[in-house]
């Protein structure tokens, strides 16, 4: 898929752009994605953002956008999709940016709240 913000993304790309808190674009819809600004519109991403990754992977890894982000670069058969190279360097400091981001582990805990269906018993 084609975006205005990242140029031409994959799947794992889009689902760890949600994870990282950005979503479909206001004006353009899924033609664009775009970082949320509302503290509850980033953790809705997030959610759905989870729900891709897990299935798209078979793993659940949580929220934490560091863990995934190392799981995929390492994954043999992953990174190739994760790290594709259209739209990595757009992507690769959009996820670097919010592992750094201060309200991070916020959101993070919010998102558990919210979604508690991710406990640290059935991450894997």
């Amino acid at each position: 898929m084609t975006t205005r913000a990242f140029g031409q993304v994959v799947p794992l790309q889009i689902f760890m752009l949600m994870l990282a808190g950005y979503g479909p674009s206001e004006d353009l819809g899924f033609r664009d994605i775009e970082k949320k600004v509302g503290y509850d519109d980033q953790v809705t991403a997030m959610i759905e953002g989870l729900k891709q990754l897990q299935d798209e992977t078979g793993r659940n890894l949580g929220f934490s956008l560091s863990g995934w982000h190392e799981f995929l670069m390492k994954d043999q058969v992953l990174s190739e999709q994760y790290m594709h190279p259209y739209a990595w360097k757009g992507v690769r400091q959009a996820i670097l940016a919010e592992i750094n981001n201060s309200d991070r582990e916020a959101l993070e805990t919010e998102a558990e709240k919210r979604f508690p269906e991710v406990s640290t018993a059935k991450l894997l």
